[in-house]
């Protein structure tokens, strides 16, 4: 499964009715991106972490389903301990090797920049969960600010230096 794929099946739940079960599955397959583009036979396993603890007659029959299907071996959860859906975390992104120090977001929410002990400023799709631009530099990033307008990103380093970048979209 590439990320397209589940950016796509995303995608189609914008055409659903709001339902409180529909709303649950969307969260559940978007807190699992990140298992489901390494391994998409990881999907059971992740909606069994994510929902075992409701108890709605749709989301009892997805669990039905997914815990009845075989096809290789595989482990699945007998509790739910992965975060469940409808709560504030949206999405987790990956990309940094080491700790990330400092994260900022864009004014109009949809990008963010990331500073980290890897050498690393990244900068961020949020609507997607991907690295949209990447920068190296000499020594670990401990901070980063994004102008009031989004124009500019200001990161300082380890060693004391101040980093100045234009944010520029194509958009």
């Amino acid at each position: 499964m590439k990320r397209p794929d589940v950016d796509s099946l995303l995608k189609d739940y914008d055409y659903l009715p709001d339902e409180k079960e529909i709303e649950l599955l969307r969260g559940a397959i978007r807190l699992s991106i990140n298992a489901l583009v390494k391994d998409k036979t990881q999907l059971a396993g992740q909606l069994l972490g994510r929902f075992l603890c409701f108890y709605e007659n749709g989301i009892q029959s997805l669990l039905s389903q997914a815990s009845g299907y075989r096809d290789d071996i595989r482990l699945l959860p007998i509790t739910s301990f992965l975060k469940s859906p409808g709560g504030p975390l949206i999405r987790t992104l990956e990309g940094h090797d080491v700790w990330v120090n400092a994260v900022a977001i864009t004014p109009d929410g949809k990008y963010a920049v990331s500073a980290a002990n890897d050498k690393t400023l990244k900068v961020w799709d949020l609507e997607q969960g991907v690295i949209v631009s990447n920068f190296t530099g000499d020594s670990s990033f401990q901070t980063c600010y994004i102008s009031p307008y989004g124009e500019s990103i200001v990161a300082d380093d380890f060693l004391g230096k101040m980093h100045f970048f234009s944010f520029e979209k194509s958009d």
